[in-house]
């Protein structure tokens, strides 16, 4: 995402706690991104990165919430390659994925929301997971975390309809195995438990929808979570969108 919006023309401050990640792709873009060590946890640090974006660049104009962690950090702490049940996840471990993803994102917002009403314009864009992912068995806390900010960014595009400040969400989307792979016991399709793995999806896919929620054609789009494996990067945006979006969260239940 960092990249392809680089690409468009945006300058980009990434916030990582890990800034000895391999960042080499963005030396190619000197001066167009920055990358700064920050917790997204702590609101000082939150206001710190919108800060350097404003003295940086001069505007503040776009986040992505992306600051997450995955499950197989909590299969490491309860040492299994299997299903995780909720009864082997200690209080500890399901606090740290709600700190980040969900505190993270409500402080970051918070903070940028702070800058982008004083002009009435700014995107803020949170990844969260499909439904089944979040909703899965074996998800605990990685699915409970996903969906409280998917709620948080429904509640946050309710209280910014007409600002000028749009809110939504993008997902990669599942993937799926081919038929081949469904029949093969090869062990690089298999978890040790004997589960089928899944395939990620490239990256690469969550650009070209993000880098358009970003631009001044989707001004007016609001309260939407688009897959991104199923948005089209060929065909016009707008009939994109169409065919990989849908209502963030549970919006079509609230009228029932």
């Amino acid at each position: 995402m960092s990249k392809a919006l680089a690409l468009a023309g945006a300058s980009v401050v990434i916030a990582d706690i890990n800034v000895e990640t391999d960042t080499s792709w963005y030396k190619e873009f000197t001066g167009k991104v920055t990358i700064v060590k920050a917790d997204v946890r702590s609101y000082d640090d939150a206001q710190m990165v919108i800060g350097m974006c404003i003295e940086r660049y001069g505007s503040m104009d776009i986040l992505i919430n992306n600051a997450g962690i995955l499950m197989r950090e909590v299969r490491k702490r309860v040492a299994t390659e299997g299903l995780v049940k909720f009864w082997d996840v200690d209080r500890d471990t399901f606090c740290w994925f709600l700190d980040v993803h969900v505190i993270g994102s409500f402080l970051m917002s918070k903070a940028a929301v702070q800058e982008m009403r004083k002009v009435g314009r700014g995107r803020i864009i949170s990844v969260t997971t499909s439904f089944p992912t979040m909703l899965g068995e074996g998800r605990t806390p990685y699915g409970p975390a996903k969906a409280a900010m998917e709620a948080l960014a429904a509640v946050m595009a309710r209280d910014l309809e007409g600002s000028g400040i749009t809110v939504n969400v993008v997902i990669p989307g599942r993937t799926t195995l081919s038929q081949s792979e469904l029949r093969s016991t090869d062990a690089s399709v298999r978890r040790p438990d004997g589960r089928r793995l899944q395939p990620r999806n490239p990256p690469e896919i969550m650009g070209p929808p993000v880098v358009w929620l970003a631009s001044d054609q989707a001004s007016h789009v609001h309260g939407l979570r688009i897959t991104c494996n199923k948005w089209n990067p060929r065909i016009d945006p707008l009939e994109a969108m169409k065919v990989a979006s849908t209502p963030i969260g549970w919006r079509d239940e609230m009228s029932e």
